[in-house]
């Protein structure tokens, strides 16, 4: 079975799965009990399967869908093998209530709550702790040096996309490449890092001209914040390769334009793909 190891901080072990949903039996009803029901049953993944089944019933008899066809195809087969791998659980939707209980997500949860469900994760051997020191600066570092095939970065982007969980699903299917490094604010989309795209953090442990390409699955909602987001677009220059490009799927404001020419980025005639000089 698989076991999920977030960065040394914690491992979820999908083999007491079984252990996991008895023990939770015993729990009384609360806002937290509902959701590791659902997550132990995949109902998110399966309602997914459940819809593209029915999608492309609906288009297999037409030719010019083909293309739509095969896509279904390979969301189901991911979404199937996520099933398969993690003992027919949902492991992004575990991973956020474990967030939520061990503090690191923002979404706020009584002490006694978080206290109940630590209990019972780790007396059904499924979550084990480890060092709760968190330093993103480290989990970039061990993440290229476990893939040094990374060459691009995803801003609001993760595995989970590959299924149907997340915006990542409508995206372009190159973008999830192997060679891609995904952030996230929520552990839901699955990203390869929890973490803020404005982190200073983050983007100190990222050296000078990493990437190939930057793709913002945000629609820009959160790179251009007011406060930080010059700071930010700066970084992203710096760790642009020269002739590489920022890829966003949103119309600009005049503000927007003014800022990236005056960190140096070109914008092409589409106005969606901005480039670093060569």
């Amino acid at each position: 079975m698989s076991t999920i190891n977030y960065f040394n901080m914690y491992s979820l072990d999908f083999s007491y799965v079984g252990q996991l949903k008895e023990a939770l039996k015993l729990q009384e009803e609360d806002e937290i009990r509902p959701l590791m029901e659902n997550a132990l049953k995949a109902t998110t993944i399966r309602n997914g399967l459940e819809q593209r089944s029915l999608n492309k019933s609906m288009l297999i008899e037409f030719p010019q869908f083909k293309k739509a066809i095969e896509l279904i195809d390979k969301a189901s087969t991911a979404a199937t093998g996520i099933l398969e791998k993690y003992s027919d659980a949902d492991p992004y939707e575990l991973q956020e209530i474990v967030h939520r209980i061990l503090g690191i997500s923002k979404k706020p949860l009584a002490e006694e709550l978080k206290q109940t469900y630590l209990k019972i994760m780790q007396q059904s051997g499924f979550l084990q702790l480890k060092d709760m020191k968190i330093k993103v600066g480290d989990q970039v570092a061990q993440l290229f040096r476990e893939r040094p095939e990374i060459d691009w970065l995803n801003l609001g982007c993760g595995e989970a996309g590959r299924d149907a969980v997340g915006s990542c699903h409508f995206r372009r299917e190159k973008d999830h490449d192997t060679r891609a490094m995904t952030i996230d604010l929520s552990v839901l989309m699955g990203p390869n890092i929890v973490v803020d795209m404005h982190d200073v953090e983050f983007w100190d442990a990222i050296p000078n001209e990493k990437f190939s390409t930057i793709n913002d699955h945000s629609y820009g909602y959160f790179l251009f914040d007011e406060q930080r987001s010059n700071q930010t677009l700066s970084q992203i220059f710096r760790t642009l390769k020269p002739g590489a490009s920022l890829i966003m799927d949103h119309a600009f404001k005049d503000e927007h334009k003014s800022c990236l020419r005056e960190i140096g980025f070109i914008l092409d005639e589409t106005q969606q793909i901005i480039a670093r000089k060569p």
